[in-house]
């Protein structure tokens, strides 16, 4: 059981406070559809319906101090309807933080009530919280207390969590340590599709590609697709001398609009298949997402099938993109002179411009003569 301090900082709780006066109304109003939050409670085998977590979520809103939570509910229930919110506010991309005080709410409950994984989720919440804008250093103190009491009886969340702040901190060895006792008593979940998926990033980097091949294609298998592109990229690159597999990992990762695979599908599409028109259509979506990989691509194609108009109003693009790039100081240029010269001079050449400016940087004196 958490001190009654933990993890619960006076700002916290003066925000939460300005809660209690909210009708049932304003928390229906704030709340995904119910035919949304239904769906992802069957996702994920929960026991109560939405008819009896209503009660409880409109007691946690008004009053999150000294609700009284019914006593059919459990603990677990709780830290359950917060990961609800979690996914539902992750797939959409929406935030709202009346909704994101209602799941600390819950956790913060839970874990007065004795679940394991809220406690888990709150302890390493205040050690991440180095700067004490949300915790007090007590807090802190307290949470690794009891993440040392959780690691000791190996409690499964929390020697994942443990592997994530390890990796989030560069102890590469200690994650991976820490991952592999998880995984001991739990690789058919949801959250060991997480920890492959991590795994995999770490042997990918090392490198390691056979290990990074069996991490990623096990998370891949116990997870949606929605979950686990970068999954499908990073075994498109792992599978580069299969064409074809490479192909289907890059599509499976377009198809959520990871944006880095766009790129690779058109190049492999243009340069080893040889299907201009397809590699155009790749690029053209790349460049939508403002991958200016895409937008080189786009000139290749162009060159290729000559076109050339096009393919210098390619190359202005670029040299605004760098323009762009280095004004805002995000991200490098790209020095199109220097990896396409040839290509450049037969643009030049069928234009009729005598000299080619640099266009390695795209500041002064890079602008090309119309």
């Amino acid at each position: 059981m958490l001190k009654s301090t933990i993890l619960r900082s006076k700002k916290n709780l003066r925000c939460l406070h300005q809660l209690r006066s909210l009708s049932t109304q304003q928390l229906l109003e704030i709340l995904p559809a119910k035919k949304t939050v239904n769906r992802v409670l069957y996702d994920m085998n929960a026991r109560l319906t939405w008819k009896k977590y209503l009660p409880i979520l409109k007691a946690l809103y008004e009053s999150p101090d000294d609700a009284i939570i019914p006593k059919y509910a459990k603990a677990a229930d709780l830290t359950l309807f917060q990961k609800v919110l979690k996914e539902i506010r992750t797939s959409t991309h929406q935030t709202d933080k009346r909704l994101l005080r209602l799941e600390e709410t819950l956790i913060e409950r839970s874990a007065e009530m004795g679940d394991n994984d809220a406690v888990s989720m709150l302890a390493f919440s205040a050690l991440r919280d180095e700067k004490m804008e949300k915790f007090s250093l007590d807090d802190r103190n307290y949470s690794k207390k009891l993440i040392a009491n959780l690691l000791e009886i190996k409690h499964p969340l929390a020697l994942k969590l443990a592997g994530d702040y390890a990796y989030s901190k560069g102890r590469i060895q200690d994650a991976e340590n820490h991952y592999h006792s998880f995984l001991e008593l739990d690789d058919q979940s949801f959250l060991a599709s997480e920890t492959f998926k991590t795994l995999g990033h770490i042997s990918f980097a090392k490198p390691d590609l056979n290990s990074a091949k069996v991490y990623l294609e096990k998370s891949i298998n116990l997870a949606p697709l929605r979950k686990v592109p970068e999954c499908h990229f990073l075994l498109g690159q792992i599978y580069g001398d299969d064409a074809q597999r490479s192909r289907y990992h890059f599509e499976m990762s377009a198809t959520q609009g990871f944006k880095e695979s766009f790129a690779q599908l058109g190049f492999l599409e243009l340069n080893y298949f040889g299907n201009t028109d397809k590699a155009f259509e790749w690029f053209k979506l790349g460049v939508e997402l403002g991958d200016i990989n895409c937008l080189v691509g786009c000139f290749d194609c162009f060159v290729k099938q000559e076109r050339w108009e096009q393919a210098h109003g390619a190359m202005l693009r670029i040299q605004s993109f760098n323009e762009l790039r280095e004004k805002s100081g995000s991200g490098a240029v790209v020095d199109l002179a220097s990896i396409r010269e040839k290509a450049i001079a037969k643009v030049m050449e069928h234009h009729n411009i005598k000299s080619q400016p640099d266009v390695s940087t795209g500041g002064e004196g890079s602008r090309w003569d119309a």
